[in-house]
């Protein structure tokens, strides 16, 4: 027994205990240096395929608004088509109020654009008679057919103060201004 204690206790080396708590612990270390690698090479590639995403969307937006502004040439020369020739004011109304949504459209795309490639947005408000908002609105109802079944006449009263209201692209609401 005396020789067993004695072997436990010697300053020479170590001990059996110690010896298997040392493995232990570096058992431990390892495994955790091991999860810490992984987190980081995990990190790595997500943060690659987040870059890889935001160039995708780039693209995707800029090719988006170049088509936009396209569609946009052939269709103010289509406006101003209308212009010359004998349409009627209903349509004109309606053609025109879809430019001004189109037109909102490649805005905010423009928009989203510059936000992507500085990081902020200047979004200025701008002013809206209520009778330009009231004709907008009666514009696009006329391209409900229930509502062209029905007479509507509209008066507004002169004077009213006008709407500040978002950038027109950011806004839901289309029109003038």
């Amino acid at each position: 027994m005396q020789m067993i204690r004695h072997r436990l206790r010697r300053d020479e080396g170590w001990t059996f205990i110690e010896a298997t708590l040392s493995i232990v612990i570096m058992s431990i270390m390892v495994l955790g240096l091991t999860i810490v690698i992984l987190a980081f090479k995990e990190h790595l590639e997500r943060s690659w395929a987040v870059r890889m995403m935001d160039q995708y969307g780039n693209d995707v937006m800029e090719i988006i608004t170049h088509d936009l502004r396209n569609v946009m040439v052939g269709l103010r020369t289509a406006e101003w088509e209308m212009a010359q020739g004998a349409v009627s004011s209903g349509l004109r109304d309606v053609f025109t109020l879809s430019l001004a949504s189109i037109d909102g459209l490649l805005r905010t795309l423009q928009l989203l654009h510059e936000y992507a490639r500085t990081g902020s947005l200047a979004l200025q408000p701008t002013s809206v008679e209520p009778a330009a908002m009231i004709q907008d609105a009666l514009a696009l109802s006329r391209m409900d057919p229930l509502f062209q079944r029905r007479r509507v006449r509209s008066e507004i009263a002169a004077g009213l103060p006008d709407q500040l209201r978002p950038h027109q692209g950011l806004a839901a609401q289309p029109g003038r201004g």
